[in-house]
């Protein structure tokens, strides 16, 4: 062949090498980039669809927040209504009143007009002490004799009902009645009605899975246990009227308060609870949407799960990322080259390998499943202290605040509402502060017990002594760690202020700046702009303040609860305990 032939054939080769190399590296280049494109593009659609599963998840988990919470105040609706029974005060204060009556008259309508005048110093046992309304200091024992003298009437001049007994005419009074030892005057009377009473029955909606257990169980002592019978009655009659003045003006605001405490620490507890679970249920369904590193069945959602389970977690990417320190160089080629590699077919075993190893994955992950639902059960049911124990040291707390701050105070003490924000503070900082220091109230043994379990005054506690597996240990060591946070102190106290904030927004509305009502019809009708000064006596405010504590348990919704449902800072605290994925 000449020297030139060959040097043609020699140019056609060296074409075909360029031409082939340049389609074979655009052809590798093109795979290669279609493949991160291709994976790029699944990998945003699992993300998109890991968040919105994941939001869905979180939201759930509000809703279930709010459905358990109003479950749970049934429970505890009548274990306060026997530690304050009002109505069986307000009955015996009645038969004090009128004998022959022998049922109470309605507390929220309107009464009838007193035919006896002058009647209001003798059946309203002014206790006179020396009492600053703002410091709850409280007088000498001369003023309270001086008190329960005067409280001392005739009781033959008593009007058909107890109520009336506090409605009297003005120029009456001011003829009629002299200054009282407070430094009130008596002349203004206006009509008071009794507390709320109990006698109304509502329908509340029915107990959850977490309530029916307790409900098996006799309620425990209450902080001030007294027999809701016609037995507990005659004892309640067999005090003075001026005893069951104060018992009355003690149990009305006490069992609001109370409301105000429990309700918060109610839903920071089931905050903590099922938000722990949550995040181990959503951690579980996470791992098991992972592909598995050795022979495994696929993973089935559990049938006691209380959440609903999902697919994969928006955590996915996280945990297979850090199941490798280093990357894979494999993962670097295209999908087409690492199909054809020798070492990247799987394993093949044989039919009856792989039916025994899938009924031992499957026996093991019912058990575990079994044990997992069965201390998560466990878990919930140590709601029941809250609801059995722990309240009656809050309570008991709370009725020592009233008694220092409201105890000594005379019935026709005239307050405003300025009067009121100060004294809840008061009371709120004999509740929130140790007598002896200036330290803190610790809540949470209250609302989840130490282990091993302290004396009950039940003797039918469903809690073990001490956690029966690791699981609950761990979930109960958790939710003691979420409750002892700052982050729970400072709920509490928002909480609370929430509610007591509602609770001196419905003494408002009822006496202060009712709609329509007109306290001195001319005088209102002349003044233009509202009266900031405006007050009312002590007496007259127990029922809006035992209405609103029975409206809190009864009323589905409510809207002192619902204020606290709406709080942005208990969701916060959910999503930071659902977040913990440490």
């Amino acid at each position: 062949m000449t020297a030139p032939n060959q040097s043609a054939w020699t140019r056609r080769l060296r074409r075909l090498t360029y031409f082939a190399g340049v389609f074979g590296t655009f052809y590798l280049v093109s795979s290669y980039a279609l493949d991160r494109m291709r994976e790029a593009r699944m990998r945003a659609l699992k993300d998109r669809k890991n968040k919105d599963l994941l939001k869905a998840h979180f939201t759930t988990l509000l809703s279930t927040l709010s459905f358990t919470l109003y479950a749970l105040l049934p429970t505890l609706s009548p274990q306060l209504e026997s530690a304050y029974p009002v109505k069986l005060t307000s009955q015996a204060l009645q038969g004090l009143s009128n004998p022959a009556s022998s049922q109470i008259s309605s507390i929220s309508g309107a009464e009838t007009e007193s035919p006896s005048h002058g009647i209001l110093e003798s059946s309203v046992p002014d206790m006179p002490v020396q009492v600053d309304s703002r410091e709850g200091s409280v007088g000498g024992a001369e003023d309270v004799r001086r008190g329960s003298e005067q409280s001392e009437g005739p009781e033959g001049s008593v009007s058909e009902s107890w109520a009336s007994e506090f409605r009297g005419r003005r120029g009456d009074e001011e003829s009629s009645h002299a200054e009282t030892d407070d430094g009130l005057s008596s002349a203004v009377s206006q009509p008071i009605s009794l507390p709320l009473s109990d006698l109304s029955t509502s329908s509340g909606s029915p107990p959850s899975d977490m309530t029916a257990s307790s409900h098996f169980h006799l309620s425990p002592s209450p902080p001030r246990h007294r027999d809701a019978s016609p037995t507990g009655l005659e004892a309640l009659s067999s005090k003075s009227k001026k005893e069951l003045w104060r018992d009355l003006k003690v149990q009305s605001l006490t069992r609001a308060i109370t409301t105000a405490y429990l309700v918060p620490l109610l839903y920071l507890l089931t905050t903590s609870q099922l938000s722990t679970l949550a995040r181990e249920r959503y951690l579980a369904d996470v791992r098991a949407s992972l592909p598995p590193v050795a022979l495994a069945s696929p993973s089935t959602p559990s049938k006691d799960s209380w959440l609903p389970s999902t697919e994969s977690g928006g955590i996915s990417g996280l945990i297979a990322e850090s199941a490798s320190l280093l990357p894979d160089p494999l993962a670097l080629l295209p999908t087409f080259v690492r199909s054809r590699l020798p070492w990247s077919s799987p394993v093949h075993l044989s039919a009856e390998d792989q039916e025994l190893a899938l009924l031992r994955a499957e026996e093991k992950r019912e058990a575990e499943e079994m044990e997992r639902a069965e201390a998560e059960r466990m878990y919930l049911t140590y709601s029941w202290w809250i609801l059995h124990e722990g309240w009656r040291v809050v309570a008991g707390r709370v009725e020592a605040g009233v008694e220092r701050v409201i105890g000594p105070m005379g019935l026709k003490r005239e307050l405003s509402l300025n009067d009121w924000e100060a004294l809840t503070r008061d009371i709120r900082r004999c509740v929130d502060y140790e007598d002896e220091s200036n330290m803190a109230f610790n809540f949470t043994p209250h609302l989840l017990p130490s282990s091993p379990l302290p004396r009950t005054f039940t003797p039918s506690c469903p809690l073990p002594s001490s956690p029966p597996s690791p699981h609950l240990a761990r979930l109960l060591s958790q939710t003691r760690t979420h409750l002892a946070s700052p982050d729970a102190a400072y709920l509490i106290q928002s909480g609370v202020d929430n509610m007591v904030s509602k609770l001196l927004e419905s003494l408002d509305s009822e006496l202060y700046r009712p709609a329509g009502f007109s306290m001195f019809p001319t005088e209102r009708a002349e003044g233009g702009e509202e009266d900031e000064g405006q007050t009312r006596r002590l007496a007259e405010c127990l029922p809006a303040f035992s209405r609103w504590g029975k409206g809190v348990w009864e009323g589905v919704p409510d809207g002192g609860v619902e204020a606290v449902l709406g709080m942005g800072e208990f969701e916060g605290f959910a999503g930071l305990i659902f977040g913990d994925w440490a």
